[in-house]
């Protein structure tokens, strides 16, 4: 007859109950988890430019290879528990069929949260992304650019008539400076002394 402790006491990872395949197996999901959680904010902290490291294309390819290894290693981890609950139930241990249950409320839980944000964040992004591609919002900007267009003719016009009108006085006051050269340097000099009083 099989008491509680025994049951309580009976490894359900191990179907031989050794010891060191219970300790191996306790160590190496947590092992895994903390081995993607610093994976992840590695990437983060190299993506968002946050340390010495640039994140050139070779680091970022080699930090989601990493990612991607951490993610590999969770999965297998996952596996190798799933087979082994299913075995155990298999094979009728006790606790097992418990265990199932328990597993997939606590994967329901932990995946309707997540799943609940996806949505809600895609059609919030969605909605709140959608007035910037509007067809009231896309007129406005063609608009905007119609003005700035037109406001860059306006002021080139502008300066081409002002270098225009400089070009004919230049043109019209050669003739005076070829003729005295001397009176337009000291004409020069006066007005350089009048700005430097001023």
């Amino acid at each position: 007859m099989t008491s509680v402790d025994d049951v309580a006491g009976s490894n359900i990872a191990a179907p031989g109950g050794g010891a060191g395949v219970k300790r191996a197996s306790g160590i190496l999901g947590p092992l895994a988890v903390g081995l993607a959680l610093l994976s992840a904010a590695v990437t983060f902290l190299v993506l968002t430019g946050l340390t010495p490291v640039l994140p050139t294309h070779e680091v970022v390819v080699t930090v989601l290879l990493a990612n991607a290894a951490t993610v590999l290693i969770l999965l297998a981890v996952i596996m190798r528990e799933v087979v082994l609950i299913v075995q155990a139930r298999r094979r009728g241990r006790a606790g097992a069929r418990l265990h199932v249950r328990i597993v997939g409320l606590f994967s329901v839980i932990a995946a309707v949260p997540a799943i609940l944000v996806a949505i809600v964040a895609s059609i919030t992004l969605d909605r709140g992304l959608d007035r910037w591609f509007s067809s009231r919002t896309q007129a406005l900007i063609a608009n905007s650019l119609t003005v700035a267009e037109v406001y860059f003719r306006e002021h080139a016009a502008m300066i081409r008539s002002d270098i225009m009108a400089m070009a004919f006085d230049v043109g019209r006051a050669k003739p005076l400076f070829d003729q005295d050269r001397a009176r337009v340097g000291r004409h020069r000099a006066g007005i350089g002394l009048i700005s430097r009083l001023q």
